[in-house]
């Protein structure tokens, strides 16, 4: 059984880019290229911050894995994809020590977590109008008891009055 790496890393649900030296993408999925947005034939060998812009959420987590040498991940990042849509991901940076060279790789992945996390919000407000619906319903119940002592106490007063 022999299966090229690529098809491998191409099978996985999240999205994954192979960072070379100096942080050029060397590799990156159809599914990274959906999340962030690029191109994978005008992104491969530029470096990271070149693809997708210096102040993009994930060349910040490439960096701080690259300098500090520990790995990353943060969960439920939002950015917003160059289509204005908003995006929720999940980031993991990791190195990848070459043992045959001085170099470091470093691994990115990412998963979308944008339809999750707004079923989530969407099921979150469903609860919360459901409690304020509980809520309306046993202070109309509340209400409703007095106001039928007052009104049996009116059709008595009216009662006396003829």
């Amino acid at each position: 059984m022999s299966s090229d790496p690529h098809d491998i890393l191409e099978a996985l649900l999240e999205g994954v880019v192979v960072l070379g030296r100096d942080a050029e993408i060397r590799i990156a999925t159809t599914q990274a290229c959906r999340i962030l947005d690029c191109s994978i034939e005008n992104a491969r060998g530029l470096r990271v911050e070149e693809a997708l812009g210096a102040d993009h959420p994930v060349v910040e987590r490439v960096r701080r894995t690259l300098s500090s040498g520990r790995a990353t991940v943060d969960n439920e990042i939002e950015f917003v994809h160059r289509s204005g849509d908003p995006l929720v991901v999940d980031i993991a940076v990791a190195l990848i020590p070459n043992p045959s060279t001085p170099s470091t790789y470093a691994v990115l992945t990412l998963r979308d977590r944008t339809l999750p996390t707004r079923l989530q919000r969407i099921a979150s407000q469903r609860d919360l109008l459901t409690a304020f619906g509980r809520i309306a319903a046993g202070i109309g119940h509340e209400v409703k008891n007095p106001l039928g002592g007052i009104r049996g106490a009116a059709e008595l007063l009216e009662q006396w009055s003829d």
